[in-house]
């Protein structure tokens, strides 16, 4: 759907406003009576959540790059069908191509709370088809209100189950790294993705000192980011079998364009995922995750 159509069809509403950023990428500003954010229809992608009379909660990149198939760096890309680097073939975009691809609207609704719902829609194509041979429907609903809850929920066509990762790939602003806590860890397993270990962690708290990629197995379902001592963001995730923590820290920031090398100090990646366990959809289901991003 082309920007001015979207425009028209919205035109009635002052909550929803349609333009382009940068490269001609179609972004939503959507006002609730709590909060505004910030959609583009390139990947289903929020890069502002911002309370009234607060900070954006999320951080994006100072040299954010807006483009056509290129990921937005920081806000919340979603990674969908497959989360890192493909198991089988390295040519294919790292993520899966969800983040990279145009979404439609859906439909967009005003809840009786205050709260508005946006839905965007993927569907399999030509394009996807050359990348992962499934027929599918992807939906991305976005519920903006005193929370930013986002939720994907996968359906496929096909007579076999089909096996599937994926994250909400959430980059939240914080004031110091070196003193930031992610707290209700205790006791959960993770994959440390640098070091290729699993371990237990035992203490509750998780603090970050150097470069960190961990997935934790099963974790707690409501986590807490902390910093100088405040808390900042309560999650909530339901229907992800993984948590994953990252920040790349001091060197690995100097490989990436679109991070500047002092930006990784103001940043925290915490995502609510399917990967590292098994998962598989079949036609006969809807498969559901959705992370909840509640200010404090």
């Amino acid at each position: 759907m082309t920007l001015q159509k979207l425009k028209h069809q919205f035109q009635h509403n002052p909550n929803i406003e349609f333009l382009y950023s940068a490269d001609e990428l179609i972004q939503i500003t959507v006002k609730s009576v709590f909060s505004t954010a910030i959609i583009h229809l390139q990947g289903a992608h929020v890069s502002l959540f911002q309370p009234n009379n607060q900070p954006n909660v999320l951080w994006l990149s100072p040299t954010v790059i807006y483009k056509k198939a290129t990921s937005i760096r920081g806000g919340i890309p979603i990674c969908w069908p497959w989360f890192g680097p493909h198991s089988s073939d390295s040519s294919k975009p790292a993520h899966g191509f969800a983040r990279v691809s145009q979404f439609d609207v859906d439909k967009i609704s005003e809840c009786p709370n205050g709260e508005i719902e946006v839905q965007l829609k993927l569907e399999s194509n030509k394009k996807t088809k050359a990348l992962w041979p499934v027929n599918f429907v992807l939906l991305v609903k976005i519920t903006i209100g005193k929370s930013l809850t986002v939720s994907l929920m996968s359906q496929v066509d096909e007579d076999q189950p089909v096996k599937l990762t994926e994250a909400i790939h959430s980059y939240f602003a914080v004031n110091d790294i070196k003193n930031t806590t992610l707290k209700n860890l205790e006791n959960t397993e993770y994959f440390d993705a640098i070091a290729q270990q699993t371990h237990v962690q035992t203490s509750n708290n998780l603090t970050f000192t150097k470069e960190t990629d961990r997935i934790y197995k099963n974790p707690n379902d409501q986590l807490l980011i902390c910093s100088n001592n405040k808390n900042l963001v309560a999650l909530e995730q339901q229907g992800a079998n993984s948590t994953v923590v990252w920040n790349p820290w001091s060197e690995k920031v100097k490989s990436m364009v679109d991070f500047p090398n002092n930006a990784y100090q103001n940043m925290l990646c915490v995502e609510a995922a399917n990967t590292g366990l098994e998962t598989f959809i079949t036609k006969k289901q809807q498969h559901v995750i959705s992370q909840k991003i509640t200010p404090v």
